[in-house]
């Protein structure tokens, strides 16, 4: 039920959105259900792995850290209000 209001990159107020569900599972768990959430480009499961593993691995060496199939990722849902 969280509220959160994203903003556009001047800072100016453009979307006001309802968290409806979190779900934590590992990075390998990950399904085309999951998926087909996403944006248009990389809602095929293929597509969205080929995406997010070079950017996790990445994000993840900044830190020390190794990626794998067992890192946690959180999923939320969420309904636009405005």
């Amino acid at each position: 039920g969280d509220l959160t209001i994203q903003l556009k990159l001047d800072g100016t107020p453009k979307l006001l959105v309802q968290t409806t569900h979190v779900a934590q599972l590992p990075f390998g768990a990950i399904t085309a259900e999951h998926t087909a959430i996403d944006g248009p480009t990389v809602r095929p499961l293929d597509v969205w792995r080929k995406v997010h593993i070079p950017y996790y691995t990445a994000i993840m060496a900044g830190y020390g850290l190794t990626f794998s199939e067992d890192v946690p990722i959180c999923i939320e849902r969420f309904t636009c209000l405005y």
